[in-house]
C-alpha cells in the first residue's frame, strides 16, 4: 500500500497531468521533464544517509516522515505559479520518496524473509506498479472533472491515509543482520560489510545494470502519455491506458520472477527479461501507431520481473548486516538514471 501511493503519485501518475501544466504555465517539455532530475537527483544525494539511518534506527521512522512530506509536497503542488515552484516542490517530493519509496520497504520486507524472499519482494514490488497502473486513471478522471490544480489538493490527502497503517507495522531491530519477525528469521549467511560490497565487482555490475534500464524506463514511461498525444493524435482517456498496460503486465512477471528466482536463482530470470525489455524497447523505436502497444506490453513484461530481481540481489549476494547501506549506495545508481532519463528524453524531444 505504502508504494502504491508514494510511487504511483511520484512517477507514472503526475504525468497525465503534463499537457495541461504545459499549457497554462507556458514551459518547454525538458523543463517540465527537469523535475524528474531534481527528484532523482535529491534521492541520489540522500540515498545513502537514508541507508544509514535504517541500519540505525530502523525503517517506522522513514516511513512516518516520507508519507507526511508528500502530502505537504501534493498539496504546495496544486499552487505552483512558476518554474522555480515546480523545482522545489520536487526537491521536497525526492526527500519524501527516501522515507516512504522503495529502498526502505525493500530492506524491510529482506529482513523479515529468508527463504521465500524473491516471492515476497516481487508481491512488495508490485505495488508500485498497481499504482502506477491505477493511479493515471484515477488523476485522468479528476482532471477531468476539477481540473489539474484541484486534483493535486485531494490527492495530497491519500498519504495521510497511509499514517495509522504504517503505525500498525511490528516494530525491528536496528542491527538488520539479527533481527527476527514473528515466524520467519531472516538469514544471515554470507554477510558482507559495507566496505567488502564495495570492493566486490558484482556490487558495480549490478549497479550499472539498475543504471541503464532505469535510464531506459523513467526516460520512456515519464514522457508516454505526453508523445502519444501530441505525436499519434491519441486522446488523454486513451492514452493514459499505455501505463496501465505497462504496469498490469509488470505486477504479473514481478509476481511470477520471485517465485522462479526461489526456485532457479535469480541469474537465469535477469537475462530472460533484460532480452524482453530489450524487444519492447527496439518495437517502440519503430514510431508506429499500431506497434507501440505491443512495444509497451513487452517492455512492460521485461521490467516486472527484472525490477524485482534488482532488489532481490543485494541481500543475496551480501547478506543483512549492512544492507541499509549498501542498498542505500547501490540505490544511488537508480537514482542518477531517473535523474537524467527524462530531462535527455525531453531535451531530445525539444
Amino acid at each position: 500500500l505504502v508504494l502504491m501511493v508514494s510511487n504511483g503519485l511520484t512517477f507514472a501518475g503526475m504525468t497525465v497531468f503534463d499537457s495541461s501544466i504545459l499549457d497554462e504555465l507556458g514551459m518547454s517539455v525538458s523543463q517540465l521533464k527537469f523535475r524528474e532530475t531534481i527528484l532523482y537527483s535529491m534521492a541520489a544525494i540522500l540515498a545513502p544517509f537514508a541507508g544509514y539511518l535504517v541500519d540505525r534506527i530502523g525503517v517506522k521512522p522513514l516511513l512516518l516522515f516520507g508519507v507526511t512530506v508528500l502530502s505537504a509536497c501534493l498539496f504546495f503542488y496544486s499552487k505552483i505559479s512558476s518554474l522555480s515552484d515546480l523545482y522545489i516542490i520536487y526537491i521536497g517530493v525526492g526527500a519524501a520518496l527516501k522515507g516512504c519509496g522503495l529502498m526502505v520497504c525493500v530492506i524491510l520486507v529482506s529482513r523479515w524473509f529468508g527463504p521465500w524472499r524473491g516471492r515476497a519482494l516481487g508481491f512488495l514490488v508490485s505495488g508500485s506498479s498497481l499504482g502506477n497502473a491505477l493511479l493515471p486513471q484515477l488523476n485522468s478522471t479528476l482532471l477531468g472533472e476539477f481540473g489539474w490544480r484541484t486534483a493535486l489538493t485531494l490527492l495530497a490527502i491519500m498519504p495521510l491515509l497511509l499514517l495509522p497503517l504504517i503505525a500498525m507495522l511490528p516494530r525491528t531491530k536496528a542491527t538488520g543482520a539479527k533481527e527476527k519477525s514473528t515466524n520467519i528469521a531472516a538469514d544471515d549467511e554470507g554477510s558482507a560489510s559495507y566496505w567488502e560490497a564495495l570492493r566486490s565487482m558484482r556490487f558495480w555490475l549490478l549497479g550499472i545494470i539498475a543504471f541503464t534500464t532505469f535510464f531506459s524506463l523513467m526516460g520512456s514511461t515519464t514522457n508516454f502519455v505526453l508523445h502519444l498525444q501530441r505525436d499519434f493524435g491519441i486522446p488523454l482517456d486513451r492514452a493514459d491506458d499505455s501505463l496501465t498496460i505497462l504496469f498490469i503486465v509488470a505486477i504479473i512477471t514481478k509476481l511470477i520472477g520471485g517465485v522462479i528466482a526461489d526456485r532457479v536463482g535469480p541469474k537465469p530470470v535477469l537475462i530472460g527479461c533484460l532480452v524482453t525489455m530489450l524487444a519492447g524497447a527496439l518495437t517502440l523505436a519503430q514510431m508506429s501507431a499500431t506497434l507501440v502497444w505491443y512495444g509497451i506490453t513487452l517492455f512492460g513484461l521485461g521490467w516486472g520481473a527484472l525490477y524485482t530481481m534488482i532488489q532481490l540481489l543485494p541481500s543475496k549476494m551480501f547478506g543483512l548486516a549492512s544492507l541499509g547501506k549498501i542498498f542505500g549506495t547501490l540505490v544511488v545508481f537508480e537514482t542518477t538514471a531517473g535523474a537524467i532519463g527524462p530531462f535527455v528524453m525531453g531535451l531530445g524531444y525539444d
